[in-house]
């Protein structure tokens, strides 16, 4: 517990208001350790805590949230006003009573109690704080290895559930018949992975009770369950809280409702948005907490890693473009669900599990890179990308470049050979024309295969192109902006420019390092 101590406390308008039956009462609540957590709020001069109803060895007694009220001015003592509680009586009671002497008596503090003089002044203090410093590691290494997953008091249970089409309120008509135009289901999330806590059922297996993801801070003021397990869970509540409230999704969050507003006994981890969930996990597993499938199916593997794949294979004249779901575990993975919108993780099963739907023995993982939605439909639909002979010039030239940096392509039998790409490179186009003048045109050059591709600069982004790279080259370009035949900003169009005036460029643009291609006559150019 955080010690508050407050000093200069007038105590006689205190005890005034409390009374000499509820001093007495306070003291022997505070005494025997009812006081929980205490805090200070000096912007407005107010004790706040939480008190156990029945203190001294009771752990399952009834918590009271309690605050107490100063008045502060200046040169003088803060003076009691009124406190508050909780408990039947609402005001000035024993709760309150204890509070306050917890936080303005250092005799009453409980440890001062329990530990014997001998056990005290055992040690000179400098042995003490250097005991408890080396110590310190050693014990929390033995909390952790001392944790099993089969008898932990908590655990979080997974499970898979389709995606219902969520009922339209009010029915649109698109048609002259009058019918009613259903919604349109999402192939991304036909599936969604709900997280409740459970706790060890009387029969065996894992019931939920009276847990829920909104009572984590009423769960570890009772003690009942580790702090470290509560404190991780807490973390894992916020992730999923914060990406629900960046989606608007509040007919999910505040969806479910037994036993009032806000109580809320699933997540949806599926709908997490923050790659920091896969750290949480990590360190779960870690400290012992485990995450077990519904029912008795058993506890669910730690989490892995994964990549997304093409893999394109030939025939010998069609291409054939299949994405597969490359694990660390080399599990011949079928994917179920993309964790978050921008693809930062996987659910995932072996293909013989996959058909069960939501009965699947299904695993996470973390994806090496995300993958985009267009991929991901592509991935849980199971389908392939056929290119008919004609249009693989096209594919290789046009698609393959900007298909390459969204995943990792490969060719499971050996049968494709990917093209090599260099580039990109700045060119300079120098054409003379009449009247001593001279056309200054800058372009970017790619080879994929044996096909060179050009772009002018400043022109529509094509699919083919690299902007990262092409940003870099920019960047460490030193040409001067002001003159003649100098792009603005490095995508302004180009302008023509008298020969002697350009003379300048073209000594800077060949002592950059960029290719210079020049046309003095009609005809072909020349480098």
């Amino acid at each position: 517990m955080q010690r508050v101590a407050l000093r200069d406390v007038d105590l006689a308008s205190f005890r005034a208001a409390i009374g000499p039956e509820g001093c007495a009462d306070g003291t022997t609540a505070a005494a025997r350790g009812a006081v929980v957590q205490m805090a200070w709020e000096a912007s407005q001069q107010l004790l706040t805590g939480t008190v156990r109803e029945r203190a001294g060895g009771t752990r399952g007694g009834e918590i009271r949230t309690v605050s107490a009220s100063f008045r502060a001015s200046p040169g003088f003592p803060l003076r009691f006003r009124e406190g508050y509680c909780s408990c039947a009586k609402g005001t000035n009671c024993v709760h309150v009573a204890a509070l306050v002497l917890a936080a303005t008596d250092e005799t009453l503090l409980p440890s001062a109690k329990a530990i014997g003089t001998a056990a005290r002044r055992s040690a000179l203090p400098w042995e003490q704080s250097l005991d408890s410093l080396l110590t310190a590691p050693q014990a929390q290494a033995a909390t952790a290895t001392s944790v099993v997953p089969a008898n932990a008091p908590l655990a979080v249970e997974l499970s898979l559930v389709q995606v219902m089409p969520e009922p339209v309120r009010y029915p649109s008509y698109s048609t002259d018949n009058g019918r009613h135009e259903p919604p349109v289901e999402d192939p991304i999330r036909k599936m969604k992975l709900q997280a409740r806590l459970v706790q060890p059922g009387r029969l065996g297996g894992w019931v939920a009770g009276h847990l829920s993801w909104s009572r984590l801070d009423f769960m570890l003021l009772r003690d009942e369950f580790p702090e470290a397990h509560i404190r991780l869970l807490h973390e894992l509540f916020t992730l999923c809280r914060a990406s629900s409230a960046a989606q608007h999704s509040s007919s999910y969050y505040y969806g479910y409702s037994s036993g009032g507003y806000g109580y809320q006994k699933y997540l949806d981890l599926s709908a997490c948005e923050s790659r920091q969930l896969w750290p949480v996990l990590e360190q779960a597993h870690a400290v012992g907490l485990p995450f077990v499938y519904k029912g008795k199916q058993g506890t669910v593997p730690p989490p892995g890693t994964a990549e997304l794949c093409l893999d394109v294979t030939t025939d010998g004249t069609t291409l054939l473009i299949a994405p597969i779901i490359k694990t660390s575990d080399g599990m011949d993975a079928v994917p179920l669900r993309f964790i978050g919108a921008e693809g930062h993780g996987i659910i995932y099963a072996d293909r013989a599990q996959a058909d069960r739907g939501e009965l699947a023995r299904f695993r996470l993982a973390k994806l090496t890179h995300p993958v985009p939605a267009q991929l991901q439909h592509l991935a849980l639909a199971d389908e392939r990308l056929v290119i008919p002979e004609a249009g693989q010039a096209a594919f290789l030239s046009r698609y393959y470049p900007r298909l390459r940096r969204q995943a990792t392509v490969i060719s499971s039998d050996g049968s494709f050979t990917a093209p090599e790409i260099f580039g990109p490179d700045l060119v300079v186009r120098l054409a003379y024309a009449r009247g001593h003048h001279l056309d200054i045109r800058w372009e970017w050059s790619y080879q994929v295969g044996g096909t060179e591709l050009r772009a002018a600069l400043g022109a529509a982004r094509d699919p083919f192109r690299d902007r990262e790279a092409e940003a870099g080259i920019l960047a460490g370009l030193s040409l001067p902006a002001d003159t003649a035949g100098v792009p603005r900003e490095a995508t302004a169009p180009s302008q023509p420019a008298a020969f002697s005036a350009a003379q300048p460029v073209v000594n800077q643009v060949v002592a950059s390092g960029i290719k210079a291609v020049l046309n003095f006559s009609p005809g072909p150019l020349t480098s």
